[in-house]
This record gives structure tokens, sequence and C-alpha cells, in this order.
């Protein structure tokens, strides 16, 4: 990390010392850590592994407000952004007064809570200087994840099954692992695209340029096994606004044309060995994936070197004057192409050929192509226009409020089609949040999205440094990327794709490297605020009330994970023929979370195992009371009135467990 640089004179010696620049290392560490570790844990899906990011997160905040150790401002677009995020996170609270299942919105909550740390944590630690150091992080963090996802499929040896594939025989042919979700897998590449464009154009290393520019080839090669459609379109529009908004284009444009020669050559290497395309695990698929291993290798050594190449001829020779073309020339011949592909795209029955697309999108068929490249091609929405017309009437019956957070599944289950199987989310995060907290919660969300996206656009009109607007292309290209992939999918409940926005976002608020105001309020107000926090007793109060806080939001957060962690202690203690020790963890989440279903649940089926169908009809109808929604609570409670003879009432919660989930083959 660049720091200063010191010569000192001891006993006739010149010595140097280099001092690490803190700002940067943490700048570069923080996103490196989070995306690596939440990465490789399925993308922290699991609701006790975020739950611990989250507890990690605001630790370290507490102890930042608490000795202030860092001072960062986050200036007004950081307040307003953290503003809105927080908004929605209170909306999603207070959804608590009126949800369908208190247990599955403390989930949201939850996780709400931690996504307000993590993105007030990327504002507190990030500095005016270290922002690119955030673009290195975000770019390392995100191929070290593409790597191990490659490798787990040229090198399966090293690997255990996905557990993916495990569940979804189907899901063998799409490259998933680590993050367990293909399409979350290549919407992180699709974002991390943008920033390796960013390190292999404005590194100050040639070294670090050529490398960045070497493994550009291995994130297409991850995106193409991922045979993930939406990846592709966000892959585009990350490359689009990327390019839209880069200072300097030639060579940046050169950079792209080498990196994307690479990758055409990798995909056809890839495609050309169908065992490995596949995902088989067979003698076959591990001697063509050695043979792609030699073929990668050598490719990204190719590309390096073009990138070499291509720096050095930027570095020192004169550009040709053909070549250097102002910002109204440019517009003009924007405008102009962008002019005749609309006429070209009428005039050879675009309109029609959408409508078509749109047509096979809206049918519920999930059927997509035998091979990666016949998927691609395919419109089919595989549910998804069915998910959001669910929603979409849910809000109908409840536009203020929702139904509540995390309850789509709910309503998928008893108003869903028939051949729509289990879901648990809308796949789009606005048309959720619509459904889910009606349209206070899709303003706050969408409202929070849509800043970040704003001011990338605008800093980046304004911005006079190159360098520094470079960093805000590919960060606004990355938040793009992200915008359009939660809009047609479940990423947003997937930590490590939100981690990747926020750190976009910390490099998009952050002030120019050569403003001292950032706009966010007059010099003479702002020492006047400082003024008023160099009080002691003002400072101590504001640290003081921020401990309190974080405090408090850690509590919120540990309960419902140690709940979670008892009750699936229960189920392995179950399973392990220890009914008193399951009895007692299933206890201990009932006094935990004592709003829950899931510890009463567990404590009935416990009961039950034991044979005191008394009490476990109890803790039954406790489950069935906090969470009335669920269906299995309902034909749990069933089961245990029919064994203690009461026959009428067990026929009629069999009939309510029906109403809820009509379409399970159970009730067929």
């Amino acid at each position: 990390m660049e720091g200063t640089t010191t010569f000192t004179a001891r006993g006739g010696v010149l010595s140097v010392r280099r001092t690490i620049d803190s700002g940067a290392l943490c700048g570069w560490l923080l996103p490196v850590t989070l995306i690596v570790y939440l990465g490789v844990r399925q993308g922290g899906y699991d609701t006790v592994i975020s739950s611990q990011v989250a507890i990690a997160a605001w630790w370290v905040i507490l102890l930042v407000l608490a000795f202030g150790l860092v001072r960062a401002r986050l200036g007004r677009a950081g307040w307003i952004g953290i503003g809105l995020l927080a908004g929605y996170a209170a909306w999603t609270t207070l959804s608590l007064a009126w949800t369908e299942s208190s247990e599955s919105t403390m989930t949201d909550v939850s996780q709400m809570l931690l996504y307000v740390g993590l993105m007030l944590l990327v504002l507190l630690v990030r500095g005016r200087q270290a922002i690119r150091f955030m673009v290195y992080g975000l770019a390392t963090g995100i191929v070290a994840i593409a790597v191990v996802a490659l490798l787990s499929r040229l090198h399966f040896q090293w690997f255990a099954v996905p557990a993916v594939n495990a569940a979804l025989p189907g899901a063998t042919k799409r490259l998933s692992y680590p993050i367990e979700y293909w399409n979350a897998l290549a919407a992180l590449v699709a974002i991390g695209i943008p920033a390796l464009l960013y390190c292999a154009t404005g590194a100050r290393s040639l070294i670090a340029r050529s490398a960045a520019g070497a493994c550009l080839p291995l994130l297409a090669l991850c995106a193409f096994l991922t045979a993930s459609r939406g990846g592709v379109i966000e892959i585009a529009v990350g490359l689009v606004v990327f390019v839209a908004l880069a200072p300097e284009r030639p060579a940046k444009l050169a950079i792209i044309a080498a990196g994307g020669a690479g990758s055409a050559l990798l995909i056809a290497a890839a495609n050309q060995r169908a065992a490995l395309r596949d995902g088989l695990r067979s003698t076959l698929a591990a001697h063509q994936g050695n043979q792609l291993i030699a073929i990668a290798i050598a490719v990204a050594l190719a590309v390096a070197l073009l990138v070499c190449a291509i720096v050095l001829v930027e570095r020192h020779v004169e550009r040709p004057r053909l070549l250097v073309i102002s910002r109204r020339q440019l517009t003009r011949f924007s405008a102009a192409g962008l002019l005749v592909a609309i006429i070209a795209f009428l005039a050879a029955g675009g309109v029609g050929f959408l409508s078509h697309k749109w047509d096979q999108f809206k049918s519920p068929s999930y059927s997509s192509g035998s091979t990666a490249f016949a998927r691609l091609q395919s419109s089919s929405g595989e549910g998804r226009y069915q998910y959001w017309q669910v929603a979409a009437r849910a809000a109908d019956r409840k536009p203020l409020t929702g139904t509540g957070a995390n309850t789509f599944q709910f309503q998928w289950l008893q108003h869903g089609t028939p051949a729509g199987g289990f879901v648990v989310d809308a796949h789009s995060l606005y048309v959720q949040a619509l459904g889910d907290l009606g349209y206070p919660g899709l303003v706050l969300i969408a409202g929070f999205i849509l800043w970040i996206l704003a001011c990338g656009v605008w800093r980046v009109v304004r911005s006079r440094d190159p360098a520094h607007r470079l960093a805000l292309a590919a960060a606004t290209a990355g938040a793009f990327a992200f915008a359009v992939s939660a809009a047609v999918d479940w990423i947003w409940f997937i930590p490590v794709l939100p981690v990747a926005l926020f750190v976009c976002a910390g490099v998009i608020f952050a002030p120019e490297p050569t403003d001292s105001a950032d706009g966010s309020r007059p010099l003479g107000a702002r020492r006047r605020f400082g003024a008023l926090l160099r009080k002691r007793g003002v400072r101590a109060t504001l640290q003081v009330s921020g401990a309190v806080a974080c405090l408090a939001i850690i509590v919120a957060i540990a309960v419902p994970m140690a709940a979670t962690e008892a009750v699936r202690e229960s189920q392995s203690l179950v399973a392990s023929g220890n009914l008193p020790g399951a009895l007692e963890r299933a206890d201990e989440a009932v006094q935990l979370q004592p709003y829950a279903a899931a510890g009463w649940l567990q404590e009935a089926l416990v009961q039950e195992q034991a044979h005191n169908l008394g009490a476990a009809l109890k803790d039954a109808e406790q489950a069935k009371d906090r969470q009335p929604v669920n269906w299995s609570n309902w034909l749990v409670l069933s089961r245990l009135e029919a064994r203690t003879g009461h026959a009428s009432a067990a026929l009629a919660d069999y009939d309510h467990a029906r109403l809820l989930n009509p379409h399970n083959p159970l009730f067929s």
C-alpha cells in the first residue's frame, strides 16, 4: 500500500523507511475480507453466518465511535444514502406490528441491521485518498471468488459436491460454487468486471495493469459456466456504463478488446469440452479440466502481454489527432449512433421480436435449454412473471403496509401456480419490497439504489480529476450491474452482493480528492460543527449514545441468531437419539424467541418423539398461534390432534393447512 517515504541519516548511512498508509490498507482490506469470507460461506445467505458478520461489524463501529479511531466525514451524499437505507431498515422493523409472520420478519430485520452496519463501516473507513484502493479491494475479492469457482469445475477433485447440486440435480450443469447460486455468482462477476477494468486501465503499476488484464478472461469464463442470462445482460450494462463514463477511452477500449478476444477464445475452448461444460464429475471431465487450465494460463498470459503493450504505447506514443475527440464531438457521435441503431432496430422488426420474447418470458415454462449456449438464447422467465403477479396482488390488498417483511413465501404457497414449487423470494428486490412492505418500502429501497446511481453519474460529470473520474466510472458501472440484477433476481438476500454494492457506494459518495468541503456544508458551518464536537460534554454524550445504540443492535441480532442455533442443535440431537438434550435446546430457543414459531414447533416434535403427546399438542398450538400463515404448523397440529383422539379438530386443521398450500402433493 502506498504511504510516505522518509530518508534519515544515521552514522553516515542513508536509510529509507516506508510508512504504510493505514487508510489505503483499510480501504483495500475491508472489501477483500468481506467478499472473500462471505463468498466462500455460500454468499452469507445462512442466517447464522450473516448474523455473525453483523455482530462483528457493529462491534467495530462501536470501537470506532467510542475511541474516535476514524474521523471520516460522510458528506451530504453519504448521509442521504445511509439515511435511505436506515429508513428502509426502520420500515422493515415497523412491519413487525402488522406482519403475517413475526419470525420471518425478524430474520429480515437482522439482515437489514447487517446491511446498515456494513454500509456505515464502508463509509467510515473510506478516506479521500484511499478510494482507488477500495476499487482494488473490490476487484481482488471478486477475482478470488471467481478463481475458486473455476477451480471447483476445472479441478473438481479438490471440492465436495456443491449442496445445490445435491438438492437440485438439474443445477449440475451450472457453475454456482461457492455462493451456491449461479445467477448470484454471475452478478458478482458483472460487478467485478468494471472494477477489474479500472485496475487494468488506471493502476499506476504496469505489472498491476497486466495482471488485471490477465484476469478478465477468467471472469468471463466463470460467467459463461454459470449459464446465467441475467449475468450476460448485467455484464453488458456494466461495460456500457463504464465506457460511457470513463475518460480517455481509446486506450481503455483497446484493453477491453484485448480482454474480450481472450475471453472469446477461452469460452470457445470450454464449450468444446462437453463433459467439463456440463459439470460432470468423471475421468474425461477431469482430463478436460486440466486441458482448460493450461489454455486459461496461456490466454491470461497473452492478454497480460497485450495489455502491457497497450499501456506502453499509451505512455510513450503520442496519440494521432484523429483519435483525439472532444466531449462535444463524442456526444454528437453517440447521439447519431444511437439514432441509427434505433432506426435499424425498428426496420428489422424489433418491436415484434421484443413482444414475442416478452410473451415467452411470461410463460410459466421452466425449460431452459440443454447447453449453456442454448440456455443463454432462451427468454423463459422461469416463473418470475408469476412471482411478480402474486407480490403485486399482495400490494393491491395492502398498499401502505404490505404483508410484512419476508412473508412472500406464504403468499406464494397460497396464491401461486400449481407448477411453481416452493419459492421463498419474489426474484426481484423492488417487486418483493412492494408486496412485503407496500409502496413506502418500494420508495425507500428504490430511492436508495437510484441515489447511488444518480450520484455516480453526477460526480463523474463534475469530476475534473481523470483518475478520480475513472474510479467513479468503475463504481457506478458496478452499481448499475447490481441494480439490473436486483430487478430480476433475489441477490439482495445474498449478503456478498449488497456488500459489493456498498463498496461501490463508498467510492461514489467520497469527496473529490482536491475538494475540501465535498459540497456537504459550507466551510464555516463545518468549523462551527467541529467546534461543537470538540466540546468535551457534547462529544462524550455522542460517544455514549452511539455505543449504547450499537450494543442494542448487537443484542437485537444476537438473540435470533442464538435461537436459530439452538433449534439446529436440537434437530441434530434428535438425529443422534438424545431426546432430553434436544428438548432442552428447543426450550432454550423458546426462551430466547417466545414470539417465534420455530422453537415451539421443534419442542412439539421432540415431545412427540418422546411420546409426550399432550405436551406436544400444547407446543404445536403455540407454534400455530405465532405463525398462522405457515401450513406446516397446521399440519403438525392436525397430526397430533388425530393421535390424541380429536378427530374433528384434526380434520379442520388439515383443511386449513391445505388452504394455505393448496398445490402441495401431500394434499392431492
